[in-house]
């Protein structure tokens, strides 16, 4: 209809008419196209924010790895306490607990995750969609994280090398059919027995070896130190999903 009627208005040089008309005209193509571009950027905003909402489950998933971890290493400490008492000859610690507790102490856990899980829901576009420092912020760290810091390789240390060749092959596998890894129910993780009470047939002479080899001590106590960072790592990943999993939440 605009455009019969400004054909009719350049027969008679209207030109104050074909002004007003192809104004109309401009303004509702850019009127139309600002509100096409809105519902579009609506629909982007809504997506994004049903795959924020969608990394809950899997933020729950992690994070549980992620306190397995910590469970499984606390354990492992605590039999390096006692294979330090063991070490200087405490009355306390019989040479049972002594060579049990050795070996425990070089048990590793690690995370086998990495940042593709978060990259593959967010790219870098889908990032740049999220306004929301609180999100945004740590979607990002948690992407980005080099999760290698957290494999089982990490705790792969000269300690538990050395350790193990010197303890027999039978009391190794006796330690770790009774007392070794754990699934936990659901397959949350993988958790270690606090205590191991099961009969070590050459303990005596397992635990002459272990303290023929004084170096040892030096080597759990460099192990420990890297137990320790890998504490650290957990609690900072840790940190940055509780902190998305609140901002998710808000949301709602």
């Amino acid at each position: 209809m605009i455009l019969r009627r400004l054909s009719t208005e350049l027969r008679a040089q209207n030109w104050t008419t074909i002004a007003i008309e192809l104004a109309i005209v401009i303004v509702g193509v850019f009127i139309g196209n600002s509100v096409n571009d809105w519902s579009q950027e609506r629909a982007a905003d809504r997506e994004t924010r049903d795959l924020l909402v969608e990394l809950r489950p899997e933020m729950t998933r992690q994070r549980q790895s992620l306190t397995s971890i910590s469970d499984y290493l606390r354990v492992t400490s605590h039999y390096a306490d006692i294979a330090f008492a063991g070490w200087r000859r405490d009355p306390a610690v019989s040479d049972r607990q002594f060579v049990i507790a050795a070996y425990q102490a070089s048990q590793s856990y690690g995370l086998s995750a990495n940042g593709q899980t978060w990259a593959e829901i967010f790219g870098g576009d889908q990032l740049r969609r999220i306004k929301d420092s609180a999100i945004r912020t740590p979607l990002q760290r948690l992407m980005t994280y080099d999760y290698s810091l957290l494999s089982y390789d990490r705790l792969n240390s000269k300690y538990r090398n050395d350790v193990r060749l010197l303890i027999s092959n039978d009391t190794q596998r006796r330690i770790r059919n009774a007392c070794g890894d754990r699934l936990i129910l659901d397959g949350k993780g993988l958790s270690l027995p606090p205590s191991c009470s099961i009969a070590i047939p050459d303990a005596a002479r397992a635990a002459t070896t272990l303290r023929a080899h004084p170096e040892l001590v030096g080597e759990l106590a460099q192990h420990e130190s890297l137990v320790a960072i890998q504490f650290t790592n957990v609690d900072m990943v840790e940190s940055q999903i509780d902190a998305l999993d609140r901002a998710i939440a808000r949301l709602r």
